[in-house]
């Protein structure tokens, strides 16, 4: 199984980690991507919970809206020109979409 979750509401983060662990307990093989965009990409900039075996893309497009550095971001992130080009690519490689 294949998901990518859509991420955009910094508020939302608790009920994101949440649902990425429960899949994880559910099927360990599970690849899953978090695709952020929005006003969410500021919470990389500080130390903020990241679930293991979870790939985290984030828009370059957002950063650069929000004012943010690449290099201030935490370690882990895939920097992806467009948060929602990735996520059209994601599904069309049979991710199934999620927004939390």
């Amino acid at each position: 199984m294949k998901a990518v979750f859509h991420f955009n509401e910094p508020d939302k983060l608790n009920g994101l980690n949440a649902n990425l662990i429960n899949m994880k307990k559910y099927d360990q093989n599970i690849e899953i991507v978090v695709v952020v965009n929005g006003p969410a990409v500021k919470l990389f900039t500080q130390k903020v919970k990241m679930v293991d075996d979870v790939k985290y893309h984030i828009c370059n497009n957002a950063l650069i809206a929000h004012d943010i550095d690449k290099s201030n971001l935490l370690e882990g992130l895939q920097v992806v020109p467009s948060g929602v080009v990735d996520l059209l690519q994601l599904q069309n490689k049979g991710f199934a979409y999620i927004k939390p």
